[in-house]
């Protein structure tokens, strides 16, 4: 079967606009030289878009390559091409997508979210029907 394949750079974005752009993606690549914890591979994995994304700051601890993305390094553009070719052309990796929002839900559901809370601070997280209604943060 051939199928039109093509990239688009889509640009600047308000933020409110960004689920929808996600949604419509079919990898997400992040390859900068200097991260942390990016929201921009959360939201991906939220809408079950695969990541390639850099070896850089805590990433390697946000994904696992050849499950819900590959890691890269930035400075090798082979490796950022080899690793975009194989998420477009092979179908069999198109359930990464599938992993991705299968651990987001993992770490980020709400009511995954509001135990863990309560589990470390329980005086201090007031919850109502499974939702976070307060929290008090004490220094």
């Amino acid at each position: 079967m051939k199928r039109d394949k093509k990239i688009v750079i889509i640009g600047l974005y308000p933020y409110e606009k960004m689920p929808t752009i996600y949604a419509h993606c079919s990898i997400t690549a992040l390859t900068s030289y200097h991260e942390n914890a990016p929201m921009n591979i959360s939201e991906s994995f939220t809408v079950g878009v695969p990541v390639i994304t850099s070896n850089v700051g805590g990433i390697p601890y946000m994904v696992t390559p050849g499950k819900d993305g590959f890691i890269i390094s930035p400075d090798n553009p082979e490796d950022i091409a080899e690793n975009l070719r194989v998420l477009i052309e092979d179908d069999k990796l198109r359930k990464i997508g599938k992993n991705a929002k299968n651990e987001a839900e993992r770490r980020w559901k709400s009511e995954i979210v509001l135990r863990k809370l309560e589990a470390i601070a329980p005086d201090v997280v007031i919850s109502q029907n499974g939702r976070i209604t307060a929290a008090l943060y004490v220094v």
